[in-house]
């Protein structure tokens, strides 16, 4: 990992991250603030100290984690549309705005066994694996 012992500030400001605003010298705060580099440069990463944000506040925005992600609590989705969950493109369950919850229809020989206690649809059946 790089350091920035014996560095000078003009060798290492591009490297250094803020939460600057309008008024110098605040850190975080209850107002949301984007991450930025030592040259103003913003990054998808917003803070406060009360949660993290990653994207914009547009509804395209995109979160990707590598590795395992741990949730204790709820997942709650935003906005008034449907929610998906995707391997890849292909979608495995999608949350409708109506309240109807949609499984991946297993319709492939090459498709995995549901196990004890797996939801599943197969052909067009829903199953409880026991």
């Amino acid at each position: 990992m790089a350091s920035l012992l014996n560095q000078t500030p003009s060798q290492s400001y591009k490297d250094l991250l803020t939460v600057a605003s309008d008024t110098p010298n605040q850190g975080l705060e209850t107002t949301v603030k984007q991450v930025r580099d030592g040259e103003g440069i913003g990054s998808p990463l917003y803070l406060n100290t009360a949660w993290v944000q990653v994207g914009t506040d547009s509804a395209n925005s995109t979160l990707v984690v590598k590795g395992n992600l741990s949730v204790s609590g709820e997942v709650k989705f935003a906005g008034t549309g449907d929610a998906t969950i995707k391997k890849g493109n292909q979608a495995l369950i999608t949350a409708k705005s109506t309240g109807i919850v949609q499984f991946k229809n297993i319709t492939s020989a090459n498709e995995p066994v549901p196990s004890t206690g797996d939801l599943a649809v197969i052909e067009g059946s829903f199953y409880l694996g026991v």
